[in-house]
């Protein structure tokens, strides 16, 4: 029964650390797209204008920025409308974490 015991522990620390490195890379992951989304708020009022976004399309097709080819779900090379949204929903979160880090370093 000891052995068993045992066994579920050092199991249970294994899967720990397996799990651990795939949430700190998932980590990097919001944070370099927080951060990529954050640059097109060019006036900064937490929300991404119609000139704002037509700037980001306009990005994608010359660049294609890692952070946004996500987003382009249809594998056509530029974001068009119906890929807006997630973009939107995306920077919304964004901006929330930005602006909780924010108040709270004050």
């Amino acid at each position: 029964m000891k052995l068993s015991g045992t066994i579920s522990v050092i199991l249970g620390l294994g899967l720990l650390m397996a799990v651990a490195p795939t949430t700190a890379t998932a980590a990097k992951k919001n944070s370099a797209l927080a951060s990529a989304l954050l640059k097109y708020d060019t006036n900064k009022n937490g929300v991404l204008d119609a000139e704002e976004i037509e700037a980001l399309k306009k990005d994608y097709v010359n660049n294609k920025p890692d952070a946004l080819k996500k987003y382009d779900a249809n594998n056509n090379g530029q974001i068009d409308e119906s890929e807006v949204d997630a973009i939107k929903t995306d920077f919304a979160a964004a901006v929330a974490k930005h602006r909780k880090k924010k108040k709270e370093s004050q």
